[in-house]
């Protein structure tokens, strides 16, 4: 198999876009603590299996805060990821409530 080639991209993908979150949920069954608010940096690169993680960390979703910082100009990704999810694309509901956050210094 070409590790360049097609094949190699598409299971690389499926690697961190499914397994490693399917991984994370596991693994967050076995954590207890759970928080009140969480700070997301380089949110454009993360994708819905990450979120639905990120999500299962609160306390309370319904009245936790989470703060996303992204920038689209650096989703070296191409997917989108939470440049589709916070802004209303994505998952339905996933992130309803999720302020939009400006970055904290210019380009």
């Amino acid at each position: 198999m070409d590790p360049d080639g097609p094949l190699a991209a598409a299971q690389s993908q499926a690697y961190f876009e499914a397994r490693l979150p399917n991984l994370l949920l596991k693994a967050l069954a076995r954590v207890p603590e759970r928080f009140d608010a969480l700070l997301v940096d380089e949110g454009q690169d993360f994708t819905a299996g990450y979120w639905r993680c990120l999500q299962r960390l609160l306390a309370d979703p319904a009245t936790a805060r989470v703060y996303v910082f992204r920038d689209e100009a650096q989703d070296v990704f191409g997917g989108g990821g939470a440049g589709g999810g916070v802004a209303g694309g994505g998952e339905a509901g996933l992130l309803d409530g999720v302020p939009e956050c400006p970055q904290l210094l210019g380009r």
